[in-house]
């Protein structure tokens, strides 16, 4: 029996099957060449059992590292606080890692986490969520817990569909942040291009008036 697709996607692009595991890597969807390269891998756990242990653990995995602050949407946020208002919203929540392919600075794999649960929030509004970046591996990774109730107080549900669409916008996130490098490289190149014209037409002009005679 055939089943819509739960997105239009090009042929290029790998779905993941019926019953493949949630850790499993998507390539994206949305107008990427096939080229692109742009991969992310996104585990997802749900869970009502000590909030604290996984805080403990997301903020001092790295050894021999100073305590890791948690970082919000809107920036940093006090682990009491955080525990507080995760306790307030309710008992159950999840985790996520967020881990791209892509070597990300700690700025690229911020934004890349922030739009990803953007993806979130336009069907559940706003979320209470806290992440850590981790560089522990090969690539920057990010450990996110979140509560499992919206701040509108919506029970949050996290099906293929939506872990799919997820991908997708981190997926299009490291696309875009790839295309801006392209372009300040070229921008860079265009600037040091110049300089050197400059230079050069300045030595030029000071060997004229030195050699008293035209070029």
């Amino acid at each position: 029996m055939y089943r819509k697709p739960l997105l239009e996607i090009p042929k290029y692009t790998k779905r993941p099957k019926r019953n493949e595991p949630k850790t499993s890597i998507t390539k994206g969807v949305k107008n990427l060449p096939k080229w692109s390269g742009a991969k992310v891998m996104i585990k997802v756990t749900y869970t009502n059992k000590n909030l604290e242990g996984a805080l403990h653990y997301i903020q001092h995995r790295e050894k021999n590292t100073p305590k890791r602050e948690l970082i919000t949407a809107n920036g940093e946020i006090n682990e009491k606080d955080f525990i507080k208002q995760m306790n307030a919203n309710g008992k159950k929540f999840y985790k996520f890692i967020i881990s791209p392919e892509e070597q990300l600075t700690k700025e690229e794999l911020e934004k890349t986490v922030k739009k990803t649960m953007e993806e979130l929030e336009k069907r559940y509004s706003k979320l209470l969520y806290a992440f850590v970046i981790h560089e522990n591996t090969d690539h920057r990774h990010a450990h996110v817990v979140m509560s499992a109730r919206s701040r509108n107080r919506a029970n949050i549900k996290i099906g293929k569909k939506m872990l799919f669409g997820m991908k997708e916008a981190a997926v299009n996130k490291i696309w875009e942040i790839k295309q801006s490098r392209q372009i300040d490289i070229t921008q860079a190149i265009k600037n040091i291009a110049n300089d050197l014209g400059s230079g050069l037409k300045d030595g030029l002009d000071g060997l004229k008036k030195t050699l008293k005679f035209k070029i």
